[in-house]
């Protein structure tokens, strides 16, 4: 009798407490701060928390330098209820929703100046977009599971530039929980993103966007000081066509004619001295491009799961963002 009792007794009880108006009141309530990540609209939100660093007034002073190329921008979240698969841990879709918010916060801090001059009005001596429409797209992902992610658990997505090409660039997330066992960090997951930046439908090459952006060392050349009014002819738009530079050889044929000119400062001068004086951080193009091939090494390499090795936690990091 005692044990039918117990459950009929539970029973009542709950009953009488759902029929009551602040007991769904309360569980919405609680449903919504355990699990606001996945809400509707929610993820908008968080791109857009993304997106405010390519302000002026949200920008980290001093910004980016050539030394910050390679740096990891690290996102903090967690694992959300709604996030949570039968195995009763963090579903493999879930994870690609968390690669664009950590994808955009290193895009929007990396290629901040960049990304404003683009989408300038009237463009500059670099990148003339005149009235075409600035995006960056995605064009694949590949991720490698590793380990789980329990509910609730926090863990942080370091993002970088892994490696570029003419028209492709290419970003690796490592997600990352701390080991309770070895008190250290472990590789949950990690994924490289391909983007490519794009004025109407026409391509921006990434070394493009690098150097707009401040980020390649102005090491000191033999050749005069040309204002951009000089330099009129060296603007995206005449460098690469009408058409867009899809072909292989527009792209190289873009580089080349923008690495002669080099990028142009607040002031409007190419090459002057103030751009040629920024600061490196002892960082060289020769260093780049050697890291750059390393990178180019690991997208065409195909192995997923030798991902894992590309993580380095005693590093400079770019940064540090907090996302639901």
């Amino acid at each position: 009798m005692a044990s039918q009792f117990f459950p009929s007794l539970i029973t009542i009880f709950l009953l009488d407490f759902l029929q009551k108006d602040f007991a769904w009141k309360l569980t919405v309530l609680a449903l919504f701060v355990t699990d606001i990540k996945t809400f509707p609209l929610v993820w908008h939100i968080r791109l857009l928390n993304a997106l405010r660093f390519v302000l002026p007034c949200q920008r980290a002073e001093p910004g980016p330098t050539p030394n910050c190329i390679f740096k990891p921008l690290v996102t903090s979240s967690h694992c959300s209820l709604s996030e949570i698969d039968f195995n009763w841990h963090k579903s493999n879709s879930t994870y690609y929703s968390d690669l664009d918010i950590a994808r955009t916060h290193l895009l929007c801090t990396l290629f901040s100046v960049g990304i404003d001059r683009a989408r300038h009005k009237h463009g500059n001596g670099i990148i003339n977009l005149r009235k075409d429409s600035f995006t960056i797209k995605l064009g694949a992902v590949k991720c490698s599971f590793r380990r789980e992610i329990r509910p609730y658990e926090r863990y942080e997505m370091w993002t970088r530039v892994l490696s570029w090409e003419t028209k492709w660039l290419y970003t690796i997330t490592h997600f990352v929980r701390k080991d309770p066992k070895s008190k250290g960090t472990t590789v949950c997951a990690t994924a490289i993103s391909q983007c490519v930046f794009k004025s109407g439908r026409r391509t921006i090459p990434p070394e493009v966007m690098l150097r707009t952006s401040g980020l390649w060392p102005h090491e000191i050349f033999p050749r005069p000081i040309l204002p951009v009014a000089a330099a009129h002819h060296h603007t995206l738009n005449e460098v690469t066509g009408q058409a867009g530079i899809e072909d292989s050889h527009k792209h190289q044929y873009a580089l080349d004619t923008l690495r002669q000119s080099d990028s142009v400062d607040g002031d409007g001068w190419i090459g002057s001295q103030k751009v040629t004086n920024m600061q490196t951080g002892g960082c060289t193009s020769e260093m780049i491009e050697n890291e750059r091939r390393r990178g180019m090494g690991t997208v065409n390499g195909g192995d997923l799961d030798d991902l894992e090795q590309d993580f380095f936690a005693d590093v400079d990091l770019l940064g540090r963002h907090f996302d639901l």
